[in-house]
């Protein structure tokens, strides 16, 4: 629901301009229906800012505060894939999984059974290299946040 019915965006490069060529009117009340329900949301979701709006906001990014680099949401810069990996890789934020509380520890996650298509047939587990490397960067920064919360005696 949260991507508009028109105009359509690339689900990979939907920081590309939308393709105005595309045709705009709905075929069918469902379709017209469906065009009215989705703007609904974004109106409410995105307090009045169109969702090919978002996709600028998401062209540039900088890591360390120095270089600038572009997101890899545009065609033009799938071309440099690998230089702006590299860049994310060495500037991106430290993990220590030896020093996260034991909650957030790789044993204690729950592996999914069922191929997931998204994964193109993978399971969804941590054991899988390419989610483990995602979900790991986001255990950091919980862990970095409950640890701070608890120094400063936080009421939550």
């Amino acid at each position: 629901m949260l991507t508009p019915r028109r105009p359509s965006l690339d689900p990979l490069y939907y920081a590309d301009e939308p393709d105005h060529n595309a045709p705009v009117q709905p075929q069918s009340y469902l379709e017209l229906d469906r065009l009215f329900t989705s703007e609904q949301w974004h109106k409410f979701f995105f307090c009045t800012i169109k969702s090919w709006q978002l996709g600028p906001l998401n062209r540039f990014i900088s890591f360390n505060g120095r270089d600038i680099l572009p997101a890899g949401h545009m065609k033009a810069s799938a071309v440099n894939k690998t230089i702006h990996e590299a860049t994310f890789k060495a500037d991106r934020i430290d993990v220590d999984e030896n020093r996260w509380f034991p909650l957030f520890q790789k044993s204690r996650w729950f592996d999914y059974a069922q191929p997931a298509a998204e994964l193109g047939g993978k399971r969804w587990s941590v054991d899988v290299p390419e989610i483990w490397e995602h979900m790991r960067i986001a255990l950091e920064l919980a862990d970095r946040m409950l640890k701070a919360m608890i120094a400063e005696k936080h009421p939550l």
